[in-house]
């Protein structure tokens, strides 16, 4: 008899994996076109709503997987899927605050992890302990880590990004948030990389916050990076810079309220050169020590809002990349690669920021394959399998004579 319901068990989750093989792909393309019916000109905010009502039916996975199938169908919806994905983290966070039930697979990670991201911010700003959110990122790892080497380190970020905010003490002093958080990472974190995304994620939320003048935070026109000029030197301060570098570009541009949002603010950044001007003309002598992190941010956002329309010709940013001073031009050149690496076609990325590059040192005599690859190809190691990586390795090799050892993270 225990035989016969071993035989019933097996042909059921067989008939269930055929059926998956068969239909999960329509489904997914289903799903998509119906969000693409319900959601005309790709309206973004319908389509975070209906994406975040499917998540809560039928679980994160199927709808970040709808998500990849609209960011392959509609052109329009690619450079906000970032801000897309972390509104569905929010709105899961709400819907299912109790992270053991949340369903785990590789599409999670789609997006630049947004989803990854938001639901432990905003699981801890809804009253979620922080060992719990502990508990979820450690199960990201365990059940994602083969495909998605980094989504645990990722998770870990969206812890960073909450932890500044969970005690009503510090309201106001953006320095006692900071030491808060990163003491809190340190207790929290049992690996360096999670310890290094969780403190890049509070700092990142930090200026975030500042910008929005929300918790009674506010940046210094003045002196935009004080507070990381206050880190002690190494990993702090270097996690810090890394992450507090919009409030530099938040300077530099009008913020009215719709500029605010993730997807607003990202569209307000100004071009290179713009940036670049209104950078000399708002700091003068002192802008020398802000012009690194900035032209990287509006390189980054350019990036990124040039995936509206996925031109493989990369003359336009290479072009404005070298109408800077020769010292600046690396920084443009990662900004833009990164952006690329974060933003792209979900494991494809690496067939833009491989072309960018092999554009860029052509043009560019003060940029090497090194300086322009290293970041973005760090940042898709950790998003794509080892299988999927091996071959960039052997392309690496042979069009920039490069070894993906040579691209190893400094840990800063």
């Amino acid at each position: 008899m225990r035989k016969r319901y071993i035989y019933v068990a097996l042909i059921f989750v067989i008939c269930a994996t055929i059926l998956y093989i068969y239909l999960g792909p329509d489904l997914e393309q289903k799903n998509a076109s119906e969000v693409a019916r319900q959601c005309p000109q790709s309206d973004i905010n319908c389509v975070q709503r209906a994406l975040t009502e499917l998540a809560k039916i039928d679980g994160p996975p199927e709808a970040l997987q709808t998500l990849h199938q609209l960011y392959l169908s509609q052109p329009k919806l690619r450079p906000a899927c970032f801000a897309i994905a972390l509104y569905m983290g929010g709105g899961i966070a709400t819907a299912l605050p109790d992270p053991k039930k949340i369903e785990l697979s590789p599409e999670t990670a789609v997006c630049n992890y947004g989803f990854f991201q938001e639901y432990p911010h905003s699981f801890l700003m809804h009253g979620g302990e922080p060992a719990a959110a502990q508990t979820f990122c450690e199960r990201v790892g365990y059940e994602l880590g083969k495909n998605v080497p980094d989504a645990e380190a990722e998770c870990f970020r969206g812890i960073g990004r909450g932890l500044p905010f969970i005690s009503k003490q510090t309201t106001g002093d953006a320095r006692a948030k900071a030491s808060q958080a990163t003491e809190n990472c340190k207790k929290l974190a049992p690996r360096k990389d999670d310890y290094l995304n969780c403190i890049s994620g509070a700092f990142n939320m930090l200026a975030r916050e500042s910008i929005g003048k929300n918790f009674g935070l506010s940046i210094d026109t003045k002196d935009p990076m004080w507070l990381c000029d206050a880190q002690p030197k190494g990993v702090l301060q270097d996690r810090c810079r890394g992450n507090w570098k919009w409030t530099v570009v938040a300077t530099l541009m009008p913020l009215n309220a719709s500029a605010l949002s993730e997807e607003g603010f990202a569209d307000s950044v100004p071009t290179i050169q713009e940036g670049y001007r209104t950078l000399m003309r708002t700091f003068g002598d002192s802008a020398a020590a802000y012009a690194d992190d900035s032209i990287w941010s509006s390189a980054y956002a350019e990036a990124r809002k040039s995936m509206a329309h996925m031109s493989e010709n990369f003359n336009e940013p290479i072009r404005e990349c070298g109408a800077l001073p020769a010292t600046y031009q690396k920084s443009c050149v990662q900004g833009f690669a990164i952006g690329l690496a974060k933003h792209g076609v979900p494991w494809q990325q690496h067939k833009q920021v491989l072309d960018f590059c092999a554009s860029t040192i052509k043009t560019l005599p003060s940029v090497t394959a090194s300086g322009c690859l290293k970041d973005a190809l760090i940042y898709l190691r950790g998003f794509y399998s080892p299988k999927e990586f091996e071959p960039i390795c052997a392309t690496l090799l042979e069009r920039f004579h490069l070894t993906c050892d040579a691209l190893q993270d400094n840990g800063a």
